[in-house]
């Protein structure tokens, strides 16, 4: 039991944080434990007889004695090596260990440092006060937007729709001849295509379209940068509470995330009836508010299900579902690079959230790092919605547009989203452990998933720039392919740290690029009028990949040897990834040319 509590709470403290990366590292059998020696063989495992002659001989009293006051002020070579030979003692029967061991092994797991450390006088007033600043500087900001700000513009009333529809008789009689009748799946249809031609053409391509691109971005920081963010939490949430178990504590984190398709359709509901600055605003007080209650159920994994998995899934699912369908209805022609706009804010937000919160986990513990993070995201995250308008209000219709079903380019990009989602995550999870596979420190590996990440903000941008000039299609099946060919040659191959950071940065680039051009294919392909119940549905279509896609690559993992054994056990998770990946390029692939058969048009 104290084995497994050791290295739990020796990462907390600012002087123990680099013990961790040394013990992690050197704990590896294809590490160097405490030979010094520049051959080979000095990297080799250290013998089963070394092993256990330290085991069996007792730790000396002199090294141990004052370890309270000497341990924060120990080289942190020293402090591994000390906690190594403690972890091989209490391999032997407890019983056998000397007094002093026993209180030193009691210390190193349970003393006043790290989390359990008190908090300086006056911290509490310092992080109320940051806090109201934080707030009031967000209320200059809401203010003055508003103050200078142009009206939205209020084009859908009923003499606007009548005045269209006269014009849509003059100018397209036979294909586009406004109609009453509800009667059948055909006049719907034609209802819809009417509707978005209007919605399309007069759409500003600027103006207000650039406030609601800002308001977006800042909701998608908050929204998609917590989510992830989320290795941190549910590494120190660990570390805090011996008895959670990592597959629980991670399965709060996948209900989380997988709300965002689970909801989808419900979410397009909601939008429909009470607008998307009403959703936008409920979801944010959602997920800022489950941050905050999550900061009082950091013990009770119950209470993270409620807080974290459903409060708070509730809040980035209704978020999610806003910025995928506002923005579209603003540009036409610049719709790709607008869309990319939004969803690189989620990239940045998950590179500066990550290290937001490994820093107030690092400085306050877990329960503070949810408070702080929620507060934030009330204080500039309700402004941001409160600035989100409808320039189109979504038609009410069914709760499902079946119809939609009968159209073969629909139901190829449904399918295509649903394969594309499951190799998503398998990079940025994998990443660190494979690193570690390969010799590398684990310092590393987060560097790499730092690169993934500010990579995949760069590839929303760019990604949605290419829509603009090369069409949205032609962008989606771009991003699959360069995402299959980076899983496929390059990390198989990648054992050493220069070609892991070549795959990190394209895989990272493809994998943004998905989400960017998604919204927009949506948008260009189905017209602004249908794009909330259509983006719904292809959302929903994600919830297997993002419930089951990074899962699935670990079982496949642990079957073939675990992140403990060579690097040849990662292949089979590897193309995995890589393959569904392909095959979701090639129903892109069919998709575009079921809506364009020349090779090279703008699709």
């Amino acid at each position: 039991m104290m084995l497994r509590t050791i290295p739990r709470a020796a990462p907390r403290a600012t002087t123990t944080t680099s013990l961790a990366r040394y013990i992690s590292s050197a704990a590896r059998p294809t590490a160097s434990t405490f030979t010094s020696s520049a051959s080979s063989s000095a990297q080799a495992a250290v013998p089963n007889g070394q092993q256990q002659s330290r085991s069996a001989h007792a730790i000396s009293n002199p090294t141990l004695a004052g370890i309270e006051k000497r341990w924060e002020h120990m080289p942190p070579q020293e402090q591994a090596e000390l906690w190594m030979q403690l972890r091989d003692r209490m391999k032997v029967d407890w019983n056998e260990l000397t007094l002093q061991e026993k209180k030193a092994a009691w210390w190193i797991a349970f003393g006043p440092h790290g989390p359990r450390a008190l908090a300086p006088p006056g911290e509490w007033r310092s992080i109320f006060f940051l806090t109201a600043v934080g707030c009031a500087v967000s209320a200059v900001i809401f203010f003055g937007i508003h103050a200078f700000a142009k009206p939205p513009p209020k084009t859908m009333t009923k003499e606007w729709q009548e005045a269209t529809n006269e014009y849509l008789k003059i100018s397209s009689p036979d294909n586009l001849t406004p109609r009453t009748s509800q009667t059948n799946n055909d006049d719907e249809i034609h209802d819809a295509a009417a509707a978005t031609l209007l919605a399309d053409s007069a759409a500003p391509e600027g103006g207000y379209g650039w406030i609601i691109v800002a308001a977006a971005s800042v909701i998608n920081f908050w929204t998609t940068g917590t989510t992830y963010s989320w290795g941190i939490l549910q590494a120190a949430l660990l570390e805090q509470n011996a008895k959670l178990s990592s597959s629980t504590v991670s399965f709060v984190g996948s209900l989380w995330v997988a709300s965002v398709a689970f909801l989808a359709l419900i979410n397009a509901r909601i939008i429909r009836y009470v607008g998307a600055r009403n959703a936008a605003l409920t979801g944010l007080t959602s997920l800022g508010m489950g941050e905050i209650l999550s900061g009082f159920t950091t013990n009770d994994i119950g209470g993270l299900f409620v807080t974290t998995g459903v409060v708070m899934g509730i809040g980035s699912s209704l978020c999610f579902m806003v910025n995928s369908v506002v923005p579209a209805q603003y540009f036409v022609a610049k719709r790709g690079i607008a869309n990319g706009i939004v969803y690189a804010a989620a990239g940045l937000g998950g590179a500066i959230c990550t290290i937001l919160m490994n820093a107030l986990v690092n400085k306050l513990g877990p329960a503070w790092a949810y408070r702080i993070t929620g507060f934030l995201t009330l204080a500039t995250g309700l402004p941001a919605a409160w600035l989100i308008e409808e320039r189109t209000p979504i038609r009410r219709g069914g709760f499902v547009e079946w119809s939609l079903f009968r159209e073969v380019r629909f139901v190829l990009l449904f399918l295509a989203g649903g394969l594309a989602t499951f190799p998503l995550m398998v990079a940025p999870f994998f990443l660190p452990t494979y690193s570690t596979s390969v010799g590398l420190s684990s310092g590393t590996g987060a560097a790499l998933v730092a690169a993934f990440n500010l990579s995949s903000a760069a590839g929303r941008i760019a990604f949605g720039y290419f829509c603009d000039i090369g069409g949205p299609v032609n962008s989606l099946l771009l991003s699959q392919l360069l995402g299959a060919i980076s899983m496929l040659s390059i990390w198989p191959v990648a054992e050493s740290f220069a070609p892991l950071v070549a795959f990190a940065i394209i895989n990272g680039i493809a994998n943004g690029g998905f989400f960017s051009t998604m919204p927009t294919v949506v948008g260009n392909v189905f017209g602004s009028a249908r794009v909330s119940v259509a983006m719904g549905m292809i959302i929903t279509s994600w919830a297997g990949g993002y419930l089951m896609g990074a899962p699935i690559a670990g079982y496949l993992l642990d079957a073939y040897g675990g992140p403990d054994s060579t690097l040849q056990a990662y292949h089979p998770a590897i193309f995995y990834a890589g393959s569904l990946s392909l095959g979701a390029a090639g129903l892109v692939l069919m998709a575009r040319f079921k809506l364009n058969r020349r090779l090279f048009a703008k699709v």
